[in-house]
C-alpha cells in the first residue's frame, strides 16, 4: 500500500451533479420497480467511460452491478452503495424524482439515501481512471440492491467477494461511522378461539389477547434502553405492524403483530431471540389462554456490527476526511443498520462515510447540497489513490 501522497483527480460539479440527477429521475424502490433500471443507468455510464462492469442477478430482475479498475496484486478496496430507495411519500412540494438543482441543493428522493453517496462513489471511480495512475491492486465498485428492505444484494456479495478493506457509502455529514446497531423483526402469533360476535364469551378474541403483549413490550423497550452501546446508542423493542380479524360478526382466531428489535454491537440474534422467548413464557404463564409463539423471522438488512478505530481503512478515510473538510472526523456510530455488517461477515474490515445529511433520509423534500456531493467524490477519490497508487 502506498504511503506517500498521491496527486487527487480534478472533480468538478459537471462530474457528480448531471450524474446524481440521472440516477434520482430512475425510481428504484426496490418491492415495486426493482433495481434494474438504475442498475442498466450505472453500468451504462461507466461503460461509457472505459470501466470494466457486470451485472449480476440476485433477485429476478433485480441485479447487483460490479464494476472494477485495476488488477494488481496489491491491496483491493471496495466501494458498497446501494441503488434502491424508499418509496417518496407524501409531503413533497416538487416531483419527487426531479433532480431539480435548487439554490445549491439537488432534490429527490435518494439524494441523500444512498443515491449522494452512490454518484459521489461513481465519480470518484471515473476521476480515479481519468488521473492516468497506474494502481497497484483492484478498486471495486459494488452497487446493490435490496438495502432498505432485507439486503439481499450485500448478502450475495458477502459469498463471493474477497477483498482488503471496504467503504459502505451512506450519508454521515463528514463523519466516520465504526459501528451500527442491527434489527431483529419476529413475527409474533397469537392464537385464540372463534365464535360470532353476538355470543364473544363463547370465543377467545386472539386481539384482546394481544393487547397485554403490546403493553408488556413497552415494559420491555424500558429495560433495553439500559443496555449501551458507546457509539451507536440503546437496543430497543416496539410492535411496528398488527393484524387481526377476517369480518367484522366474528371473534377473531388469530393476531399477529410485528417486533421490531435492535440490537446493540455485541448482541447477537440467537441471544435475542432466547430473550424473546423467556419474555413470551412468562407472559404465558400469567394467562392461561395466551397462546403466543414466534411464527417467522421477517427479514431485515441484518444484525449489528462494529469495527476498531485502528483498521486501516478507518485511517485512510480520516486522512481523506481531514483533507477535504479542514478537519479531524468525529468517530461515531449508526442506530440504524446498513450494509457494513455484510461487508464484515465477507472478513472485509469495513467503514462508512458518505456525503450528505442523514437527518434528511426518508422525507419529503430529501435533497444534498452540491459542496457537499463534490466533498463526498473527492473523499472517495483520494481514499482510493492513497490506498492503491
Amino acid at each position: 500500500m502506498a504511503h506517500s501522497p498521491s496527486p487527487q483527480p480534478l472533480i468538478g460539479e459537471e462530474d457528480v451533479v448531471p450524474l446524481l440527477q440521472m440516477l434520482i429521475r430512475v425510481p428504484s424502490v426496490g418491492l415495486i420497480h426493482g433495481e434494474k433500471g438504475i442498475a442498466d443507468a450505472v453500468a451504462e455510464y461507466l461503460r461509457s467511460h472505459g470501466i470494466v462492469v457486470r451485472q449480476d442477478e440476485v433477485l429476478p430482475g433485480r441485479p447487483n452491478v460490479i464494476a472494477q479498475l485495476g488488477d494488481g496484486p496489491g491491496t483491493s478496496l471496495v466501494f458498497n452503495a446501494h441503488l434502491d430507495t424508499v418509496q417518496p411519500g407524501e409531503g413533497w412540494t416538487d416531483d419527487p424524482y426531479s433532480g431539480r438543482l435548487v439554490n445549491g441543493k439537488v432534490y429527490g428522493r435518494g439524494a441523500v439515501d444512498d443515491k449522494g453517496p452512490l454518484a459521489a462513489m461513481i465519480a470518484a471511480l471515473v476521476a480515479v481512471k481519468a488521473s492516468g495512475q497506474a494502481l497497484t491492486g483492484r478498486l471495486i465498485l459494488c452497487a446493490v440492491i435490496d438495502e432498505e428492505n432485507a439486503s439481499e444484494g450485500s448478502k450475495a456479495l458477502a459469498r463471493v467477494l474477497h477483498a482488503d478493506m471496504g467503504v459502505v457509502g451512506e450519508a454521515t455529514a463528514g463523519d466516520l461511522v465504526l459501528a451500527h446497531n442491527g434489527s431483529l423483526r419476529p413475527r409474533l402469533k397469537v392464537a385464540g378461539r372463534s365464535a360470532h360476535t353476538s355470543r364473544p364469551e363463547e370465543g377467545i378474541n386472539a386481539i384482546e389477547k394481544a393487547v397485554p403483549i403490546v403493553l408488556a413490550v413497552g415494559r420491555l423497550h424500558s429495560e433495553l434502553r439500559d443496555r449501551t452501546h458507546p457509539l451507536t446508542g440503546s437496543a430497543s423493542a416496539s410492535v411496528s405492524m398488527i393484524r387481526g380479524g377476517d369480518q367484522p360478526n366474528m371473534i377473531p382466531d388469530t393476531c399477529t403483530l410485528v417486533l421490531d428489535r435492535r440490537m446493540i454491537p455485541g448482541e447477537s440474534q440467537e441471544q435475542a431471540l432466547r430473550e424473546l422467548e423467556s419474555f413470551l413464557d412468562d407472559l404465558m404463564s400469567c394467562d392461561p389462554d395466551l397462546r403466543v409463539s414466534i411464527d417467522e423471522l421477517v427479514p431485515t438488512t441484518g444484525g449489528p456490527a462494529e469495527i476498531s478505530a485502528s483498521e486501516q481503512v478507518v485511517v485512510l478515510l480520516q486522512e481523506a476526511i481531514r483533507g477535504e473538510y479542514g478537519r479531524e472526523p468525529r468517530l461515531r456510530g449508526m442506530g440504524g443498520a446498513c450494509d457494513m455488517v455484510h461487508m464484515l461477515s465477507a472478513g472485509i474490515p469495513t467503514a462508512v462515510y458518505g456525503p450528505g445529511d442523514p437527518s434528511l433520509a426518508h422525507k419529503p423534500n430529501e435533497h444534498i447540497a452540491v459542496g457537499e456531493l463534490l466533498r463526498g467524490a473527492r473523499v472517495y477519490a483520494r481514499c482510493a489513490l492513497q490506498c492503491l497508487a
